[in-house]
């Protein structure tokens, strides 16, 4: 998200509930998945699930333009994003080569800032309550309450 201040452009990143919820999101596909899986591997399958989901809510085209804009906004945050691109299903093409050549710390710190941009978005298009529900609709067995309290009442 950007703010035009004269001729400077701010940087702003996502807000905190949209940060939490994608640290959650892959804490919770790093717990589900096996041992040997890379963060690549569990990135992707993050990706994949909200992908295949978000697409039934805001049109494969809606999904492929939230996610090229939280990639937009990513690569100017977390540079080797700029290999990855946005293919016309909405999935990302090179993020599993660029996240191998990083190290596992960078790779989880890239990975949810993409995550969290997206999910920034998607709040400030249908709101933060309907953003969570359809989370919880590709989760459903994960509590957001730990990291959003109000996400229970609206369960």
């Amino acid at each position: 998200m950007f703010t035009l201040i004269g001729e400077t452009i701010i940087m702003r990143q996502p807000p905190p509930a949209a940060r939490d919820v994608a640290r959650f999101l892959l804490e919770l596909e790093a717990e589900s998945a096996d041992s040997g899986n890379t963060p690549a591997v569990i990135a992707e399958r993050a990706f994949e699930k909200l992908r295949q989901s978000l697409a039934k809510f805001v049109g494969t085209a809606g999904y492929h333009a939230l996610l090229g804009r939280a990639l937009s906004q990513s690569k100017a945050e977390i540079h080797w994003l700029q290999m990855v691109q946005v293919c016309p299903l909405g999935k990302l093409g090179g993020f599993s080569e660029a996240l191998t050549q990083q190290s596992p710390t960078e790779a989880a710190n890239g990975s949810s800032n993409l995550l969290a941009h997206l999910l920034a978005l998607l709040m400030t298009f249908v709101g933060q309550d309907l953003t969570l529900q359809l989370v919880r609709d590709v989760y459903p067995s994960a509590s957001l309450y730990n990291i959003y309290p109000r996400a229970e009442e609206t369960a």
